[in-house]
């Protein structure tokens, strides 16, 4: 996952910036995933990443920033057939009081 559209290289960082936040990954099963329409799916929760270490505060984001936009996680033992992922950062912008 990078902000970069036209940029996936590890010189530059995935998010970054003051940009820190969860990562949530989601599944959907679908009868057609080449046909299906997202925003009408049945989605569930699959992994999620909050905030890995609060000494010293280090974000899900940041774990995406120190490995080249990569997150691993692993699939559930789901029913066979055709599934839609979706990934998900959310991103606190430069926030600095509650």
């Amino acid at each position: 996952m990078h902000q970069q559209p036209a940029s996936r290289s590890c010189a530059n960082e995935a998010i970054g910036g003051d940009h820190w936040g969860p990562i949530n990954i989601y599944m959907a099963k679908v009868d057609d995933a080449l046909t299906a329409v997202g925003s009408s799916s049945d989605w569930f929760k699959i992994s999620e990443m909050g905030l890995p270490s609060n000494n010293p505060e280090y974000w899900a984001t940041e774990v995406l920033d120190d490995n080249c936009g990569h997150y691993t996680f692993t699939i559930p033992s789901i029913a066979p057939g055709q599934y839609l992922l979706r990934a998900e950062v959310s991103a606190l912008h430069v926030a600095s009081t509650v």
